[in-house]
């Protein structure tokens, strides 16, 4: 069996990574290349999938969850952490504390959840991602681990600015680690004007969501992602430099436009090569 290959997006949220990695899946499925679409949460929702290492990711999804609620009180102490995956799906999955007002929120709570969130992409690349390439899968991975890991820095920092020496290091470790050891055969950058972004999530969603901003941190929640999203850019930007990683602007036109875009910049990479792009090289 031939392999397959591993494609990663990195940026901002609401940049339209979902919607460039759709439009992949679809040519995937127009040629017969088999593909996969991964993300933590996709991968732990799913059935079928063994229980290592999906228990094990069920219950670092779940941790990080809590961990980047700190240590807070919700709602005056009317609302209480769930205690265990299975009660967090009870409850709705991670988007029932929408809307709740967080009150004594512990910086160090985040810094520990960005820590879980390099082992669990740890287990994710090696027992999951590379076990499909391995199967002849073009894999799909919508958004890096790496994103996550800087956005639950950027909330230690608001949340506690002592913590910055903290935040610095896991930092530069996260962004040495992704860089050397959870590296994909081709790693696109999505960039765009975060202002676009939010007006495209809000068309999308109607809202951003706590994990998309400071809100939690008793920010307002629009001005505050476009706060946390230029932070974001800016470290991704530099990483996707470092790395080697290809760029990608999104434009504020018709989606297939930029998805044409994409393409032209898959041509003649191991992911251009299983989409039959060669010839546009």
């Amino acid at each position: 069996m031939s392999r397959g290959a591993y494609l990663a997006f990195l940026g901002i949220d609401g940049m339209g990574k979902t919607t460039l990695s759709t439009a992949l899946r679809a040519r995937c499925e127009a040629i017969g290349q088999p593909v996969r679409v991964v993300s933590w949460r996709r991968f732990i929702e799913s059935d079928g999938e063994p229980a290592w290492p999906q228990d094990n990711l069920r219950n670092l999804w779940f941790e990080i969850f809590r961990l980047y609620y700190g240590g807070a009180t919700l709602d005056g102490g009317a609302r209480d952490m769930p205690r265990s995956y299975e009660d967090l799906n009870a409850r709705g999955g991670t988007e029932h504390l929408a809307g709740a007002e967080v009150a004594g929120l512990r910086g160090h709570g985040p810094l520990a959840a960005a820590l879980l969130e390099v082992t669990g992409n740890v287990l994710l690349q090696r027992d999951v991602i590379e076990r499909w390439v391995a199967e002849g899968f073009l894999v799909l991975q919508e958004s890096y681990g790496f994103k996550h890991v800087v956005k639950e820095l950027l909330l230690t920092e608001e949340v506690d600015p002592a913590l910055a020496p903290e935040v610095a290091t896991t930092l530069r470790f996260a962004t040495d680690f992704f860089g050397r050891h959870c590296v994909p055969d081709v790693g696109v950058h999505v960039t765009g004007d975060p202002s676009l972004a939010l007006a495209w999530r809000t068309a999308q969603t109607g809202s951003t969501s706590p994990f998309e901003n400071y809100s939690i941190a008793g920010a307002d929640p629009d001005d505050s992602f476009l706060a946390m999203q230029a932070r974001c850019a800016d470290v991704f930007a530099g990483f996707a430099a470092a790395h080697g990683w290809t760029t990608l602007e999104m434009r504020d036109q018709p989606v297939e436009r930029n998805q044409e875009r994409l393409l032209a910049a898959l041509a003649g990479t191991p992911v251009g090569d299983l989409l039959e792009l060669g010839a546009a090289a």
